[in-house]
């Protein structure tokens, strides 16, 4: 099981926005899924700039991101760091949308693996709602920003 960051712990990387001087180009947005006390970063922009915010938001630097993830990438959380999102740029088109879907999935697994659920028929519509959660609470945030 992963013990990802509860979002009342208290690190440099924790419900406190990254500095302009970390982001650089990178736009962040935290999504807290309320009851479960557990949270998400979701980064969007160039690659070139994940290195500085991920070692940032985990307090070292022996995580190197994968240049080979083009469409989006999921990090997941380990021990008291949680879990980040990229994506290259605010989703336009189906198969963009789709890769975010996609990582934010990942994620609900890693929420589920925090909290000892197992996902099954019985889980399964809470499983979705995250998702879709997730999801529309990223796309919101990003049209405000445009």
């Amino acid at each position: 099981m992963h013990h990802a960051i509860r979002a009342n712990q208290s690190h440099q990387g924790l419900r406190h926005p990254a500095p302009r001087e970390v982001l650089g180009r990178l736009r962040e947005i935290h999504v807290h899924f309320g009851m479960f006390d557990f949270a998400v970063y979701c980064v969007v922009g160039p690659a070139n700039d994940l290195s500085a915010y991920i070692a940032w938001r985990r307090g070292h630097s022996n995580l190197v991101p994968d240049r080979e993830a083009s469409r989006g990438r999921y990090y997941p959380g380990r021990g008291e760091y949680g879990p980040i999102i990229w994506i290259p740029r605010r989703p336009r088109s189906p198969r963009e949308h789709g890769t975010l879907s996609h990582e934010v999935c990942h994620v609900v697994r890693e929420m589920y693996d925090w909290v000892g659920m197992q996902l099954d028929e019985s889980t399964e519509e809470t499983f979705c709602h995250a998702v879709g959660f997730a999801v529309t609470t990223i796309l919101t945030e990003l049209r405000k920003r445009k």
